[in-house]
């Protein structure tokens, strides 16, 4: 009724907001689909650089997700397709992050309408979607991103974001013990790669006081080094309380 008397469809609310935004979220199908019948443009984007396609992309609603695909490909929409984000991320990225693995297959598929989205791609971080599978513990993601990265030639299994952390380094922190195991026994992932800080993997996972990766970085021949101020790992599980690890670090 407000739209039929007058109401802007694309009216903003506080962050740049609009309705079209804001059904998306809700996952609400009936009102997405009337929003762009009335004209609602998916192209606009909140303040922080995520429009309706990135915001359904986060819910991974496939019912949602074919609507807005079937409303672009009908006004040969590409562009909210490869949205980026004020921090640089991806649709796949967004996909990745949630473990959304129907999506990622979509996204980075021959057949996407809008053209497969670069599996390469660094967010402002330097941080790739196979990172962001690693940090979430999800090996089946993982290697759905490798095969197509072999398919281009391009894998690097030590390639670091702008921090010189790897994918072996983001696992470790998270304590994502099933990449840790295998990024190491599988892809021969460097276990003993230092950050920008002299920082290894096996420093991350004590730093977070992961009993479970800790354990299994020194069984994959993690070394005991120290950090850039000469900071020992038995020193950084005294600092940050982390007493129980330090049986595992004396044997």
């Amino acid at each position: 009724m407000l739209l039929a008397n007058g109401a802007q469809v694309d009216a903003l609310k506080r962050g740049n907001w609009n309705s079209l935004m804001v059904s998306v979220c809700k996952v609400d199908l009936g009102l997405t689909a009337l929003l762009l019948e009335c004209g609602a443009d998916i192209r606009l984007c909140n303040k922080d650089g995520w429009n309706a396609v990135a915001l359904a992309t986060r819910t991974g609603d496939e019912q949602l997700v074919n609507l807005l695909e079937r409303h672009c490909t009908a006004k040969k929409l590409y562009s909210p397709w490869h949205v980026r984000t004020k921090n640089g991320r991806t649709l796949l990225h967004i996909a990745v992050m949630n473990g959304h693995r129907h999506l990622v297959s979509r996204l980075q598929g021959s057949s996407f309408f809008a053209g497969p989205l670069d599996v390469r791609a660094t967010d402002v971080c330097g941080v790739t979607p196979f990172m962001d599978a690693a940090r979430i513990d999800n090996v089946e993601l993982c290697q759905l991103l490798r095969r197509s990265l072999d398919s281009s030639s391009s894998f690097n299994v030590n390639q670091v974001d702008n921090s010189g952390r790897s994918a072996l380094h983001m696992a470790a922190q998270t304590n994502a013990v099933s990449v840790l195991k295998y990024l190491v026994s599988e892809l021969q992932a460097d276990v003993n790669l230092e950050d920008a800080w002299h920082q290894t993997p096996l420093f991350l996972a004590v730093r977070e006081g992961h009993q479970s990766a800790t354990e299994l970085l020194l069984q994959l021949g993690a070394k005991q080094t120290s950090d850039g101020h000469q900071r020992s790992l038995l020193d950084i599980a005294q600092q940050y309380g982390h007493h129980h690890l330090v049986p595992y670090l004396l044997s």
